[in-house]
């Protein structure tokens, strides 16, 4: 081989790759300084092209599976039938891998084949490493390619390494960490992290605290601790006018309560709390097709986050299953389900999960039904 044939490979290599992750929208960085292990800095997008708020790295090793240049495609893994499962990669020192499986950030390696254009990953973990005495080794699937097909699972193995959000402690201070786009989902959903503690209430409470301390019916901690109707006109926080539709509808059983709140709303994420509240009501009422029509609105718009779309999918699984359409409530909530990689870390979306796979559960024929499924999708966090 030519002196720099090889880096014209790799680079080659490291083009193609970065153009197959921009065709799933994903972003794709090259790093060229300071390179122990990382030839790009990736940037998850789901298939909404919404940014998943995350970064991983990626190696790319590239040669052919063919012909003379087969450098990384030289140790391949069979299974009993002789049918390829993959290719092992091998590095007789433990650096690279080290920097891979320790770094904060998610990382893949990816092998790229020249001649097929095809590329294979796998997400680096301590797991999967095999110590051979001699060094170490890692398995590349064969069946795992960069394309569509594969987006969920690159997106779950690059969302893996964001902390969740702490509960131990958080009887006490609740979740401190959460965006503002994200609290009233967390005031609705997962109450106990946004309401104060009883023996810890402040002056006034603010808007999202008060509408959990609304949906545990902690009604009277709310007493001279909030502002009142003169004090909620005058304030620039829209989300005063949710916590009066919400008592209001406590009150009176009604859902229109919601109606006007969800006119003055600007936010996508103000929206989607509102029709998601106001839906529930809905179906409270055996409304479902009312429900149904507010969801559908909000799914056409198509402007949720990855999180609060996740919430509107389920929301309308409910209403299909209340309305006999077991089938389209099972795809929709199968749906929901293969979202959840989104946001591993939001205990909101653990528990959505949950709702969502007893909905598959209970629209499933009985022989097609998982238990373990349904126990599993059950047991989080929030429940």
């Amino acid at each position: 081989m030519r002196a720099g044939e090889t880096e014209d490979i790799g680079t080659a290599g490291q083009s193609a790759v970065k153009s197959q992750f921009e065709k799933l929208r994903w972003g794709a960085n090259p790093n060229p300084d300071h390179d122990l292990g990382t030839d790009l800095w990736l940037q998850p997008r789901d298939e909404r092209r919404f940014d998943l708020n995350t970064v991983a790295g990626a190696q790319v090793k590239t040669s052919k599976t063919k012909g003379l240049d087969t450098k990384y495609f030289t140790r391949p893994s069979k299974d009993d039938d002789g049918n390829l499962n993959g290719w092992w990669y091998y590095e007789a020192a433990n650096d690279h891998f080290d920097y891979w499986t320790k770094h904060t950030a998610p990382h893949f390696l990816i092998l790229h084949d020249l001649e097929t254009g095809e590329s294979y990953w796998v997400h680096l973990t301590q797991e999967r490493l095999q110590r051979t005495g001699v060094g170490t080794k890692i398995l590349v699937p064969v069946h795992q390619l960069v394309d569509g097909a594969h987006n969920r699972e690159l997106i779950e193995a690059a969302t893996s390494g964001r902390p969740p959000i702490p509960w131990e402690g958080s009887a006490w201070s609740g979740a401190k960490a959460l965006a503002a786009g994200d609290r009233l989902r967390h005031a609705l959903i997962v109450p106990r992290l946004v309401a104060p503690h009883r023996n810890d209430r402040p002056e006034v409470f603010e808007p999202e605290q008060a509408v959990a301390a609304l949906v545990l019916l902690r009604q009277a901690d709310l007493e001279d601790r909030v502002l009142d109707a003169e004090g909620r006109g005058k304030s620039k926080l829209w989300s005063w006018r949710f916590v009066t539709a919400l008592e209001t509808y406590l009150e009176t059983s009604d859902p229109d309560a919601f109606k006007d709140v969800l006119e003055s709303a600007k936010k996508a994420s103000d929206k989607v709390a509102v029709i998601c509240t106001w839906a529930a009501a809905h179906l409270e009422r055996a409304e479902a097709s009312n429900a149904l029509a507010l969801l559908d609105s909000a799914i056409d718009e198509d402007d949720a986050s990855p999180e609060d779309h996740v919430w509107l999918l389920v929301q309308r699984a409910r209403c299909l299953n209340e309305l006999g359409r077991r089938d389209e409530a099972k795809k929709v909530a199968l749906e929901a389900l293969s979202e959840r990689t989104s946001a591993p870390d939001d205990p909101t979306i653990t528990a959505l999960c949950g709702a969502a796979s007893w909905i598959v559960f209970s629209s499933s024929p009985f022989g097609d039904r998982s238990i373990a499924d349904f126990i599993s999708g059950s047991d989080n966090i929030a429940s």
